[in-house]
């Protein structure tokens, strides 16, 4: 048996799209607009991840070395193992799956990626997962090391942060200045420092929907056609969400921290200015005063309730606080309306 090594099937995903993807399609070309005047720009992003998800099932779907021990088939058994980390990927992989199998959440529902405490039953299903699907170390900083031997090639693992065509944002200044768009974080050119809310943008949570399917297909070739099909009835039913609300006038508001610049193109939301540059911080003096001293009538979107004496303060600036993980839905398109009906109705529209 040869048991050299095979490539990384991520290296090997991104060598077969610049062979087969002209420039002028390259991720540094897919930009957010700044307003949703047409679907057009996030159809492309859209068809251009369903490709990146279908490269992953034909090139990345192998064994990571020739040399693992031999096991039945995945595709001789009934579908199980699947494992995700977080209760917003719980919820897209459920769409997936709808009918076929039911996913396992790592973290618990209320638990954040930000905070990934493992329990010795962590582990084990870690273990013994046949696809564990998270978003990578930007997010899940705490499950970096337990899952280190999953993201080295295997076909078992599905990290989403090295799938290219996915749209990642980066932190915006909190001068007040507007951030750039990253490439995807696939992509060579992708710096270290990225906003890890991918979710909350519809056309990412329709790209992470699709790869899913995808890669389960190549698991299970027999259940392939429904795994897409469950992918692209996800798609319609949150494009038709999308389309819903996009017609209201544009909201403006304030980030207490970065997360939800995901949600302006869908949205068509006004970023004022971020406060913080984590979640965890108390306003400081001078960002208190760049809201008060603003002209612009706007909401503060927040993960956490502020004082009372905080609250007073803004009460011509009204704060909303938002979950940002959806962890009280049981449906991700049901989620995302109510978040972004939440958001619609309570900022000061322009």
């Amino acid at each position: 048996m040869n048991d050299t090594p095979r490539k990384n099937p991520v290296t090997r995903i991104q060598t077969a799209i610049r062979l087969f993807f002209p420039a002028q399609l390259s991720h540094r070309r897919i930009v957010p607009m700044t307003s949703w005047h047409s679907f057009a720009a996030y159809r492309l992003q859209t068809v251009i991840v369903m490709l990146m998800a279908f490269l992953i099932s034909a090139i990345g779907a192998q064994p990571a070395t020739a040399s693992l021990p031999t096991q039945p088939p995945v595709s001789s058994r009934k579908p199980t193992g699947l494992l995700v980390s977080s209760h917003p990927l719980y919820l897209i992989t459920k769409a997936v799956t709808a009918g076929i199998e039911t996913p396992q959440r790592l973290l618990g529902q209320r638990q954040s990626g930000h905070d990934s405490q493992l329990t010795p039953q962590n582990r084990l299903a870690l273990r013994q997962a046949s696809l564990w699907v998270w978003i990578g170390p930007e997010y899940e900083s705490g499950l970096a090391a337990a899952t280190q031997s999953m993201t080295q090639g295997e076909a078992r693992s599905l990290q989403l942060s090295r799938i290219p065509g996915l749209l990642w944002r980066a932190p915006r200044p909190l001068d007040g200045s507007f951030g750039q768009t990253l490439p995807s974080a696939g992509s060579s050119k992708t710096t270290a420092v990225h906003d890890p809310h991918l979710w909350l943008d519809p056309a990412n949570a329709i790209g992470i929907a699709y790869a899913i399917a995808a890669y389960r297909g190549t698991q299970y070739p027999a259940l392939a056609q429904t795994y897409r099909a469950n992918a692209q009835r996800f798609e319609r039913a949150l494009i038709q969400a999308v389309h819903a609300l996009h017609r209201q006038s544009p909201r403006n508001y304030w980030a207490y921290h970065d997360a939800f610049q995901y949600l302006d193109r869908s949205l068509n939301l006004r970023w004022q200015g971020t406060l913080v540059r984590d979640e965890e911080l108390p306003l400081t003096p001078q960002a208190l005063q760049r809201v008060l001293s603003s002209p612009v009538s706007a909401c503060l979107l927040t993960t956490h309730a502020l004082s009372a004496g905080m609250q007073q303060r803004l009460q011509q600036t009204p704060a909303l606080v938002l979950d940002e993980s959806m962890s009280e839905a049981s449906d991700y398109v049901v989620g995302w309306q109510q978040l972004a009906q939440h958001i619609l109705d309570r900022c000061p529209a322009s």
